[in-house]
C-alpha cells in the first residue's frame, strides 16, 4: 500500500485525510494519507527516512522544505514555495499545486483580475503562490500586509508594495482581498485578521481558511454583501493535483467537484 501524508507544524484542523481518502477512493488507488506534526528542527530527519511516496506541506514550512529537496519544478521555484512532495527513485521531487487550486477557486467565482489591485494577508508559502497567480493574470497593483517588515523569507512580497497591518487604513483601492495567514482558523474562529470597517469595500474576498467554512472575515463579507470565498475548494483541488503527481493518474475537474460538494453538504 502506498502511503501519503501532511506535515505541518499544527494540523489539529485538518481534514486532509478525509479529503485524500475520498480522492482514492474516486480513482480506484489504494493508499493511506496521515498526519505528521513536525517541529521546524525535525523537518531534515523527516525528508532524508520518511517511507512515504508523497506528502503535502502547509504552514510554516513551505519555504523552509525547499533546502531538502533534490528536485523542484519550474512552476514550484517560481513562486519560491512547495506544497507537495514525491519520492522516487531515490529524488525528493517538489511542486506546487496550491497554484492549481487558487485558479479553480478565481474561475469559479469568475473573478475579473487584469489590471485590478488587490490586497494579500500574509508572508508565507501560500502567499507566494497567490501573489505568483495575482502577477500571472495581470494584476496591475499588489499590496502584501505583514505584521512585521522585517520579518519576511518570502521573495515574492519583495516586488509589491509591502505594508504592515496597522497602515490598512491608507489603502484607496479595493478590489481583491485575499487572506493567507491562519488567523480566524479552528479552533480561534472569533479571530479576524482584519477590523470590519477594513473589509467594507471590497469586491471579492478569498480566505483561504476552510474550516470554518464561514471565518469571521468571510462572515463580514457576507453582511457587507461582497462576493466571497472560502479555501475549501482549493484544498480540494491542490490535493487531487498532489495525488495526480504521486499515481500518474488524470485530473478530473468532475471529481473536484463532486468530492467539494460532498464536503459542502457534510459541513466538513
Amino acid at each position: 500500500m502506498n502511503l501519503f501524508g501532511l506535515i505541518g507544524e499544527k494540523l489539529g484542523h485538518s481534514i486532509s485525510p478525509k479529503i485524500h481518502e475520498l480522492i482514492l477512493e474516486h480513482y480506484g488507488v489504494e493508499g493511506k494519507y496521515d498526519l505528521y506534526e513536525l517541529q521546524r528542527e525535525e523537518l531534515q530527519d523527516f525528508v532524508k527516512d520518511t517511507s512515504l511516496r508523497g506528502f503535502n506541506i502547509t504552514i510554516p514550512y513551505k519555504i523552509d522544505i525547499m533546502e531538502y529537496l533534490t528536485y523542484i519544478s519550474p512552476e514550484a521555484k517560481a513562486i519560491g514555495a512547495v506544497n507537495t512532495v514525491f519520492i522516487e527513485k531515490g529524488e525528493i521531487r517538489g511542486y506546487n499545486t496550491d497554484y492549481n487550486g487558487i485558479d479553480m477557486t478565481f474561475k469559479k467565482f469568475n473573478v475579473s483580475i487584469e489590471n485590478s489591485s488587490a490586497v494579500v494577508l500574509g508572508s508565507g508559502g501560500a502567499s507566494a503562490a497567490v501573489i505568483q497567480y495575482l502577477e500571472d493574470k495581470g494584476c496591475k497593483d499588489i499590496t502584501v500586509v505583514v505584521r512585521n517588515k522585517n520579518k519576511i523569507n518570502n521573495k515574492k512580497c519583495n516586488k509589491h508594495n509591502i505594508i504592515q497591518y496597522e497602515e490598512l487604513n491608507s489603502i484607496k483601492s479595493k478590489e481583491i482581498l485575499v487572506n493567507c495567514t491562519p488567523v480566524g482558523m479552528h479552533p480561534q474562529v472569533d479571530h479576524c485578521p482584519v477590523d470590519k470597517e477594513v473589509v467594507k469595500g471590497f469586491k471579492f474576498i478569498f480566505d483561504l481558511i476552510y474550516n470554518p467554512l464561514e471565518s469571521k472575515l468571510l462572515s463580514y463579507a457576507k453582511e457587507y454583501n461582497i462576493k466571497h470565498s472560502n479555501g475549501l475548494l482549493m484544498l480540494v483541488s491542490q490535493a487531487v493535483w498532489a495525488e495526480a503527481i504521486w499515481n500518474n493518474i488524470e485530473v478530473k475537474e468532475g471529481i473536484i467537484d463532486k468530492i467539494y460538494m460532498e464536503l459542502v453538504q457534510r459541513g466538513l
